[in-house]
């Protein structure tokens, strides 16, 4: 009795099956790394993103996302065993495709899986009256997690988590190799269709 009557008042993820498409605006917090050589002394950072996703089966999807990360600010940078009195603003534009393990579970639909990372960061560096932009890009990889929870037929609440491995690149102004990863945390709204 009770359990029919919940069954049918709480929606379903049924569009996240094989053949299924949806496409996911979302908010992003960036909490830099703490690497030496990375952006140990920035500020979280806030961005936008969009995902589009396709479930080939039921339980693998490829997902390919677009990403934007800024107010990344620090006034003191390190890299390596050197340090400045500068001012910095980091900014990137990330593109990443990853291929998910989709678990159904009732109107939760948890996904985790290993993706690649196309990274094309800036950092906008001023001090001691004169200022440059550094501009570069490169390749890593990531872990990113996380679960759609279904509030309608074709849609759901979103929220996720990326963990960055090897993104390091190098920036041509002056040959510091940096590691530009740092742990995303996103949350937004799945269209299904």
């Amino acid at each position: 009795g009770t359990s029919l009557i919940l069954g049918m008042m709480l929606p379903s993820i049924v569009s996240a099956e094989q053949g299924s498409f949806s496409i996911a605006p979302k908010l992003i917090a960036f909490f830099p790394n703490s690497d030496s050589n990375g952006l140990n002394n920035y500020s979280t950072g806030v961005g936008i993103g969009v995902d589009a996703r396709y479930n080939f089966l039921a339980f693998f999807a490829l997902a390919a996302e677009l990403d934007y990360i800024g107010a990344s600010n620090a006034t003191g940078i390190h890299y390596g065993s050197t340090s400045a009195t500068v001012n910095g603003n980091y900014s990137n534009f990330a593109v990443k495709i990853d291929a998910l393990l989709t678990i159904p579970l009732g109107i939760i639909r948890i996904f985790l899986g290993p993706g690649i990372v196309y990274n094309n960061p800036s950092v906008s560096i001023s001090g001691g009256g004169s200022s440059t932009t550094l501009s570069t890009s490169g390749y890593g990889w990531e872990i990113v997690g996380g679960v759609d929870i279904g509030v309608t037929e074709n849609g759901a609440i979103t929220a996720e988590i990326s963990f960055p491995i090897d993104q390091n690149v190098t920036f041509s102004g002056n040959s510091a190799t940096v590691n530009v990863g740092g742990y995303e945390l996103m949350a937004g709204y799945r269209f299904f269709f």
